[in-house]
């Protein structure tokens, strides 16, 4: 049976030591790879990119790092760092409390590509303010306390992309060494071209500290100058000085600021003298941070710069003043003698964003002068700040320049880190001229603004307000289809104007503003308005979103085109509401138009005041109409739609029932001149009508690519009805009375107007020396015209009756036609009184009975009238005539002809039988009767039945005038005595 040995205990002392010592040379052969990793992902974390350490094993005394590469964004620029050849010497009792004794660099190589052209996104990881702040207490760490001793490189080389100057490409060489608190260097910088420079470096936090740099040997040609001492009692007193001359620092500066390639022409000297106290405090960062820290210095700094960016050249800054700061911050007072100018020009993209600009893109200067001393304070802390007291004078542009700026800032603070809450209070002028202004849709030609007003920035909103005086004035304006000689606004109400920079909300208003117009010619039309004015109640907005309140009033406009003019006393227009989003948008109010008049070619229409009531929409137009004449007689409502997309809309109208009268309104006085042979004395007269249309067809320009452009309106169906109740008026001295009817027109153009159907006219009386009364008719007129087919209309008339001296005439149909040459129709007389016609002479002692029946043809010719043997005859048994004449009469006719005696015998009771008249008309107006009487005196049994054979031969017109038709037949028996 075999016995188990155990290991012994040396064994296993052995093997455990071997297996630790594996251990530890596994370890040891990964360190390089472990801290290389880490330290690239620190790198990664602080966002640097393509991050490449390399780091060799560890010695006892010192550590090699042959690579460190990686590659930051800042800005616009991105910057390429390269590190070979990194030497790290040490002891370890002291590298335990982090100290190196050595620090040394073989080769460096920085290059920064990118500028301000070139498009960057922030990086991830991008340093905050506060990291920047860590960066720079760590900077000042280092010169003050560093934990290298000696830190030395011997080819380093700096290329940044949008440098200019020698310097564009630099070489630096040099060595810091720290020693007894004591810094010293010495660092050689040398460009591509002319002589090296040199920076020698001695500083001690609690002794003498001294910084030169300058080129060439010695200090007389020295760049930059600093000089500092420290007392140390029971608290730290510093005294110091710096002195740049700008011109020697020329290629350092174009290394870091974009003023271009001229570097002869920068010139300068900045100087500082200055001293401070504090509590003896090792550390600079708790220097600057304790609150016993006190500074105070005067500074004086002049400097003339080529360039600065693409935008600005020929800048000159001229500075002098105080500074006193503490750990809270720093109090600035300026001087007034400080002043910067500075020659700019706007940037391309905006010109080219803003075509209307154009005109601007020549450089102008930009001038700030200081008026009075002006006091500054920058606040450190959680929550940097900082607050300016003014004035200072701000100038842009000379005196020919297209726009200039003349502003004094009077006060302004605000936070570093948000730019946007900014406060500052400016009042001051802007002005400037363009001599063309392209812009859709006006055009315009030496266009000139003078606005004057203050500005005022309080977070979260900017205020503005444009002074009363302020005025935009313009030349010939062209728009679509119209043309201005000039056009000018002037703002006689300061405007207030606000805006929220955080949620984009704006207000704007109250304010007050004139404008002045010159003729506007539009469309073959001309406008003339002699002084617009404008009120603007009030207007917000947020982004899109807007809405406003607001009236304008205009003087005397006036409008002449086609040879004729329509003149408005006033017109005022009152936004109640009005609001939009983006393209869409609608506004309501009301319009009044007062004093509304024209000049017609033939007639001068009375004036009217309009009211309107609206409701506007991008493409849809709705609005109420009041027409009233100014003396209030006449008054109209009415109502339009206009759907602009479509150019459908329409219509409705109605003229309120209006009475007339002899002593007030007649239309002769509504209507001057009034040259017409008519007029409307009494009764009422109403009308309404409504009006549909559409959009008319597409048409194609002249000289167009047969692209069809929208078409007009055209009217699709119209309807006016016109009433009558009970009128009154006349005719050529006849007058008419009771007019009663009701018309009804319908209309799908000019060309095309007709009436609906016939319309019952009634009168009650017409007197043209013969009263027709109770006259009945249907009217039916043809196809009106008032476009190119312009004309009489036919006319039917129907059934035409009309009663007068006790009978009735009538006719079936009475049809004129302008276009025929000439009109036919019969007029029927029934139960004419004999007596009634013989009235009508008042011939004293003439009197009669009987009824007269017959029928007369009429035939029109154009303007003139005949009849052709028209008949009319007394209905049977005849009747009586009795003629007693006066005596004085009677014994005149007896001396002149003694058978008169029997003729006057036989009328004084005659009784007739037969009583007929063939009646004809001539064109001249001449009436002739050819009539036959029959009958005898029955008190003259002896005599026998007497026969008489009458013609009467008259001008009608007189006659109706003079109605003498009795007389005429006495004297027409006078000289026919006789015939049987």
């Amino acid at each position: 049976m075999a016995v188990k040995r155990s290991m012994p205990l040396w064994g296993k002392v052995v093997w455990g030591l071997g297996v630790l010592a594996s251990l530890s040379l596994v370890l040891w052969m990964l360190l390089p790879s472990v801290v290389s990793h880490f330290v690239e992902r620190q790198f990664e974390a602080f966002g640097c990119k393509h991050v490449n350490v390399e780091i060799e094993r560890p010695g006892l005394r010192r550590t090699v790092v042959p690579l460190v590469s990686f590659q930051k964004a800042f800005g616009t620029e991105t910057a390429h760092l390269t590190i070979r050849g990194l030497t790290l010497d040490y002891e370890l009792a002291r590298l335990r409390e982090g100290f190196l004794n050595e620090a040394r660099i073989e080769e460096l190589h920085l290059d920064l590509r990118g500028g301000p052209g070139a498009q960057s996104e922030p990086a991830p990881g991008e340093p905050s303010l506060s990291t920047v702040a860590a960066t720079l207490d760590s900077v000042s760490e280092f010169l003050l306390n560093p934990r290298v001793e000696r830190f030395a490189w011997t080819n380093a080389s700096i290329f940044r992309e949008q440098a200019t100057g020698p310097f564009r490409r630099l070489k630096v060489s040099g060595t810091l060494r720290h020693e007894k608190e004591t810094l010293t260097g010495s660092i050689t910088f040398q460009g591509t071209k002319g002589k090296p420079y040199a920076l020698q470096l001695t500083m001690n936090p609690h002794g003498r500290t001294k910084v030169l740099l300058h080129s060439g040997k010695g200090s007389a040609e020295s760049l930059l100058d600093i000089e500092s001492t420290v007392q140390v009692s029971q608290a730290l007193h510093w005294q110091g000085s710096l002195k740049t001359n700008l011109k020697r620092a020329a290629p350092f500066m174009a290394l870091l600021l974009p003023f271009g390639p001229d570097l002869e022409r920068v010139d300068g000297v900045v100087q500082f003298q200055g001293e401070g106290s504090t509590k003896r405090i090792e550390s600079f960062d708790r220097l600057l941070r304790d609150a016993s820290t006190r500074v105070h210095g005067a500074f004086q700094a002049s400097a003339q710069l080529p360039a600065w960016g693409e935008n600005s050249e020929d800048i000159a800054v001229t500075l002098s003043g105080e500074v006193d700061a503490d750990a809270t911050g720093a109090a600035l007072t300026l001087f007034p003698s400080s002043s910067a100018k500075v020659l700019v020009h706007p940037p391309a993209d905006l010109l080219k964003k803003t075509s209307f600009l154009m005109p601007l893109r020549e450089k102008a200067p930009v001038h700030l002068q200081l008026e009075d001393t002006v006091k500054a304070r920058v606040s450190l802390g959680d929550d940097p700040s900082w607050y300016l007291d003014g004035p200072i004078r701000v100038q842009y542009g000379a005196k020919s320049a297209p726009i200039g700026i003349d502003v004094v800032v009077t006060s302004a603070s605000g936070p570093f880190r948000d730019p946007l809450s900014t406060k500052a209070d400016v009042h001051g002028r802007l002005w400037g001229a363009l001599p063309v202004l392209e812009s859709e849709p006006v055009h315009a030609k030496d266009l000139r603004w003078n606005v004057m007003g203050k500005l005022a920035f309080q977070e979260p909103a900017i205020h503005v307000e444009v002074e009363k005086g302020s005025w935009v004035k313009t030349g010939p304006l062209r728009f679509e289809q119209g043309t201005a000689d000039l056009a000018e606004f002037y703002v006689s109400r300061a405007l207030p104007v606000s805006v929220e920079m955080p949620s984009k909300k704006w207000e704007m208003g109250p304010t007050t503003a004139q404008v002045r117009l010159s003729p506007i010619h539009w469309g073959g039309r001309t406008i003339t308005m002699e002084r617009v004015g404008l009120r603007l109640q009030e207007a917000s907005g947020q982004g899109k979103q807007w809405q406003t309140t607001g009236t304008a009033h205009v003087r005397r406009p006036q409008l002449d085109g086609e040879g004729r003019t329509v003149t408005m006393e006033r017109v005022g227009v009152h936004v109640q509401e009005a609001w939009g989003n983006g393209n869409e948008w609608q506004a309501t109010g009301t319009a009044k138009i007062l004093g509304l008049s024209s000049e017609l070619d033939e007639f001068v229409p009375p004036k009217v005041n309009l009211a309107m009531k609206f409701d506007v929409a991008p493409a849809l137009v709705k609005a109420g109409i009041l027409a009233e004449t100014v003396d209030q007689s006449v008054k109209a409502t009415g109502r339009v739609t206009h759907d602009a997309s479509t150019n459908q809309g329409s219509l409705r109208a109605t003229l309120a029932p209006r009475p007339f009268s002899p002593s007030g309104t007649t239309l002769s006085r509504l209507i001057t001149p009034w040259e017409h042979p008519f007029d409307v004395t009494g009764g009422r007269l109403a009308l309404s009508a409504a009006v549909t249309w559409g959009a008319g067809p597409r048409r194609v320009p002249a000289g167009s690519d047969n692209r069809r452009m929208p078409g007009g309106v055209m009217v699709k169906q119209g309807q006016v009805v016109i009433m009558t109740k009970d009128l009154d008026g006349y005719y050529e001295d006849v007058p008419v009375e009771d007019v009663n009817t009701t018309i009804t027109v319908n209309a799908t153009g000019p060309d095309d107007v007709t009436m609906a159907g016939p319309a019952t006219v009634r009168i009650g009386r017409v007197a043209p020396g013969v009263a027709l009364e109770n006259i009945a008719l249907t009217l039916r007129l043809g196809r009106l015209g008032f476009g190119d087919s312009a004309g009489q209309p036919s006319v039917d008339l129907r059934d035409v009756s009309a009663h007068t001296l006790g009978g009735r005439v009538s006719s079936p149909r009475i049809h004129i036609d302008p276009a025929q040459p000439s009109t036919r129709f019969t007029l029927n007389v029934d139960g004419v009184q004999l007596d009634r016609l013989l009235q009508l002479e008042q011939q004293q002692g003439l009197e009669g009975s009987g009824v007269l029946d017959g029928s007369i043809p009429i035939t029109l010719n154009g303007k003139t009238v005949t009849i052709h043997e028209g008949l009319v005859a007394v209905r049977p048994p005849g009747g009586v005539i009795r003629f007693a004449p006066l005596d004085e009469t009677r014994q005149m006719l007896v001396r002149a002809k003694p058978e008169m005696e029997l003729v006057l015998r036989a009328l004084e009771n005659f009784r007739y039988d037969v009583l007929r008249a063939l009646v004809s008309y001539q064109e001249d107006g001449t009436l002739l009767l050819e009539t036959r009487l029959e009958g005898k005196n029955p008190d003259m049994k002896e005599a026998p039945p007497v026969h008489f054979n009458l013609n009467v031969q008259e001008n009608v017109p007189a006659l109706l005038q003079s109605v003498q038709v009795v007389k005429d037949i006495e004297n027409q028996l006078e000289k026919a005595f006789g015939q049987p």
